[in-house]
């Protein structure tokens, strides 16, 4: 993987970490703003055996690019209360969604922009 920078020229780990940090910082004073507690926010990292077993359970599955570079060094993501939320599956589900013939496309196409 060639270590392509995602946002502001951060790497996808130098994005996790920030990403965390901005994640609690939000979380911590979530409660007294909105008057219910937060959801679980969470960027995961996996080992480098589960990223190249994650990119080669993918790449058997036609996917290329943008997604292998994210799924090699990061799994889910989930960010329940920023704006309308946002979640990205772990490489499991998102096999599973294009074994049923739901490949999400549009991001593959956004990545790639990016």
């Amino acid at each position: 993987m060639t270590g392509r920078k995602v946002g502001i020229g951060l790497g996808l780990r130098e994005w996790r970490e920030a990403t965390v940090l901005l994640s609690d910082e939000f979380v911590a004073g979530f409660q007294e703003v909105s008057g219910y507690l937060p959801g679980d926010h969470r960027v995961c990292l996996v080992s480098a055996q589960e990223g190249a077993a994650a990119v080669a359970a993918l790449g058997r599955e036609g996917i290329a690019g943008s997604l292998l570079e994210f799924y090699a060094q990061l799994g889910s993501v989930c960010l329940p209360d920023l704006e309308a939320g946002i979640w990205i599956d772990d490489a499991a589900s998102l096999i599973s969604q294009v074994e049923a013939g739901n490949y999400p496309r549009l991001l593959e196409e956004r990545l790639m922009m990016g």
